[in-house]
């Protein structure tokens, strides 16, 4: 009641400004170095995600969510094992790669931007080498079969192609050497009744066995 006796009538109005909500998000790539800085924090691939609380301009709370998101280097082998002189070759973002540059590294970007490394290692077997060598004498009948070949004195040279354990090729050189007989002719004369003899390989020559044929083995082989 006023002081004249009417009614006063009063009105409020309360007003309860609400809570806001705020993101900062990101999404980056590992190593490019972004931060932001949110109410004195510093948020970056080190520390991406947090909440922080502010005041708004009617004197509540205003809280900020950050997310950051930094997409990882993607690393990726492409390894490849053939044998030399396959004519094997593979071109990786412009750069061809095969028996004479068999190895590198290359930087593309993926879907997400971001960087995407590429290891090339390409490797190629060697052919298997083997001698086989053969020293005898001729006529001594040595023969050796390779591949189906047959090597002996008539054909005591050549070279086999075969497949190794690792399929790729064995090559296998053959040499045969077949070193001739020495023939050595031993002569002497002499009178009936001089009492001469000569002792060889055990065989005694004399008047009573004037001739004959010894065989040695020699120390050439």
């Amino acid at each position: 009641m006023t002081t004249n006796g009417c009614d006063s009538i009063v009105t409020i109005y309360l007003a309860f400004a609400p809570v806001s909500y705020s993101e900062i998000s990101y999404f980056g790539c590992s190593g490019d170095a972004y931060a932001v800085d949110v109410n004195g924090t510093t948020y970056d691939e080190a520390n991406p995600a947090g909440e922080e609380y502010l005041v708004n301009q009617y004197g509540c709370d205003s809280i900020v969510t950050i997310d950051l998101v930094f997409n990882t280097v993607d690393i990726v082998d492409v390894t490849y094992t053939s044998c030399s002189g396959s004519g094997y070759a593979i071109v990786i973002n412009g750069t061809s790669y095969d028996e004479s540059h068999p190895s590198g590294t290359e930087w593309m970007t993926d879907v997400e931007g971001c960087d995407s490394i590429i290891q090339i290692s390409l490797t190629f077997l060697q052919p298997i080498l083997h001698d086989i060598t053969y020293t005898g004498c001729s006529g001594d009948g040595y023969s050796i079969q390779i591949n189906l070949t047959n090597y002996d004195e008539s054909n005591p040279t050549g070279q086999e192609v075969l497949t190794a354990m690792n399929g790729c090729d064995s090559i296998v050189t053959v040499s045969l050497s077949f070193l001739p007989a020495f023939t050595v002719n031993e002569f002497h004369a002499s009178c009936m009744g001089s009492g001469f003899s000569v002792m060889v390989n055990g065989t005694l020559y004399d008047e009573l066995n004037p001739s004959g044929e010894e065989f040695y083995q020699s120390d050439r082989l």
